[in-house]
């Protein structure tokens, strides 16, 4: 039986959820902004993206300060508390991306087209990953079973970011071993953050996963 608080608590998660997914939504349309040498919309994607990790943070702490004063179960506040801090780690990651994809465009270095569609198709996968982190999150007080569906399928998304992942390193390992430029020390960063939101999303769907086998 979820107690009356919980579903109180969810309700700030669930909005808690929603900023995490526009962060990495921005972050996508930041990519597809610079893909086009689109650097106004680019910026504009930006700092729309460090507005929602601010609001993201905000419904954070308020999340930690309802558990610190609430008389939950120890295990209960834990795994609320756990899931609120990957969800977080979520945008934050997609805002590191962010900011090292600004970086790159401002001291004028062009990521070639091939390294644009694989980061494409990882993002597409990501975007994908966060809104079943929603869904899920929606679906934790009425329909417990619906929400194991989504953590599952959170899993598969993050399993196919790693495969992209590794496509993407062993194709820029074998450019830059023939020719290092810039690209060789910027891409690594950029790949890795944006492989983090999955393993986030991830460790949120996990930790879900926890909290329903303890009902």
């Amino acid at each position: 039986m979820i107690s009356r608080f919980i579903e109180q608590v969810f309700e700030k998660v669930k909005s808690h959820s929603k900023y995490v997914l526009n962060g990495v939504e921005l972050l996508n349309e930041l990519l597809n902004a610079l893909k086009e040498n689109d650097m106004e919309n680019a910026e504009t994607s930006f700092n729309e993206l460090l507005l929602v990790e601010k609001q993201a943070d905000t419904v954070k702490r308020e999340i930690i300060k309802e558990l610190h004063s609430s008389f939950l179960h120890p295990d209960d506040r834990e795994d609320i508390l756990r899931l609120t801090i990957e969800l977080d780690k979520v945008v934050g990651f997609a805002k590191s991306a962010a900011k090292r994809l600004i970086i790159i465009h401002h001291v004028g270095v062009r990521i070639p087209d091939y390294y644009y569609q694989v980061i494409e198709e990882i993002m597409n996968n990501t975007v994908e990953a966060c809104n079943f982190v929603v869904n899920m999150v929606e679906n934790i007080i009425k329909d417990p079973s619906k929400a194991l569906e989504y953590s599952n399928m959170i899993e598969k998304r993050e399993e196919e970011v790693d495969e992209l992942r590794f496509k993407f390193l062993e194709k820029l390992s074998k450019d830059c071993s023939e020719t290092v430029t810039p690209i060789c020390l910027f891409l690594p960063g950029i790949i890795d953050d944006i492989e983090e939101i999955t393993d986030r999303a991830e460790d949120v769907g996990d930790i879900y996963k926890l909290f329903i086998i303890g009902k």
